[in-house]
């Protein structure tokens, strides 16, 4: 409730006819929402954790003291550039608008796919740590069954 509070300046009930406390979905770095704008809209809203950017920061921080030392130690160990590459990545990955904007393009890039459905970013209630779509109904998959010519399913 903080993050989307201090994130979108609204209380919930400013935005939301109705907000579903328990996520329907759950990753390491955020987990989804289903809820009901005031204009009956129905979304899937994306939170990312409280507090992640900041320990992100130290993680990375710690890795990086890390490298150095051992390349101090051992100097034929040179592997700076992957904690840059790993910074780099993760901080796309912690972005929210980023990724709402690739998804836009993903959108775009499928239009006239009538297989594949791609949520429509509501930008009015997007930022880096909340991301705000239409709501796709579809299904889960648990498990994948793959088929081996010789033997039943694995």
């Amino acid at each position: 409730k903080h993050v989307l509070a201090s994130n979108l300046g609204q209380n919930l009930e400013e935005i939301f006819l109705s907000f579903d406390e328990e996520p329907i979905a759950a990753a390491s770095i955020a987990q989804v929402h289903h809820a009901v704008l005031k204009n009956h809209q129905e979304v899937a809203v994306k939170v990312q954790y409280p507090g992640l950017k900041q320990n992100m920061k130290l993680d990375t921080t710690i890795m990086s003291f890390l490298s150095k030392s051992v390349s101090k130690i051992i100097p034929e160990y040179r592997f700076d550039w992957l904690v840059y590459e790993f910074v780099k990545s993760i901080s796309q990955e912690l972005d929210f608008i980023q990724e709402a904007k690739n998804s836009e393009r993903i959108a775009k890039n499928f239009k006239h796919n009538k297989t594949i459905t791609v949520p429509t970013v509501i930008w009015e209630f997007t930022t880096s740590q909340v991301l705000t779509m239409h709501f796709c109904k579809g299904f889960k998959v648990f498990r994948l069954t793959m088929w081996n010519p010789s033997k039943e399913a694995i």
